[in-house]
């Protein structure tokens, strides 16, 4: 049996604001944020089911990638979906990693969301899950998950999806060779 291979990509996402309005107990922050999507920066990723899960990185940041672990975010979205749903799920994963490491991007956040998309197709799952809780793998996971110009609030929970912008916009995007985790 030949098993469905899905192609999901995962958009950059751009906080065209942002405001913490406050610091929480938990170390986290609650926010004011409009959010957009870059169509032209994004990974890419292919997705089938597996006897067990595997994840291969390729790309301009994949060396980048390698040496800080390899994406712990998809990881975390296929075991806190396989919680969710009470079902055991195995993927083989390409990661064509485009979207710079540590640039404010969310570009971890993004392919999880895309697993997260992947995995509702691949196994039949009805989008019966609360998307606010995947902020449980990360704040801006929900948000990636819709890949929309949104205002997003909370923690990145409460999201409201908004009118794509009606003008184009170009953004200069500048990555010094330094890490910065954000």
């Amino acid at each position: 049996m030949k098993s469905v291979c899905i192609t999901e990509r995962a958009y950059a996402k751009l906080n065209l604001s942002l405001r913490v309005v406050d610091k929480l107990p938990n170390k986290f922050h609650s926010i004011q944020s409009h959010v957009t999507f870059l169509p032209e920066l994004f990974d890419t990723l292919h997705i089938k089911k597996s006897t067990k899960n595997s994840i291969t990185i390729l790309g301009p940041q994949a060396n980048c990638l390698e040496k800080k672990g390899g994406d712990t975010l998809i990881k975390k979205a296929i075991y806190e979906i396989s919680q969710l749903v009470k079902k055991k799920i195995y993927l083989a994963i390409k990661l064509e990693k485009n979207i710079p490491l540590d640039s404010g991007l969310a570009g971890g956040s993004a392919n999880a969301a895309a697993i997260v998309r992947a995995i509702f197709k691949l196994y039949d799952i009805k989008n019966n899950i609360n998307i606010p809780e995947l902020k449980k793998i990360g704040s801006d996971v929900p948000v990636c998950y819709y890949s929309k110009t949104s205002y997003v609030t909370g923690v990145g929970e409460k999201i409201k999806c908004l009118p794509n912008l009606k003008k184009k916009i170009w953004i200069l995007l500048l990555k010094p060779n330094t890490t910065l985790s954000t």
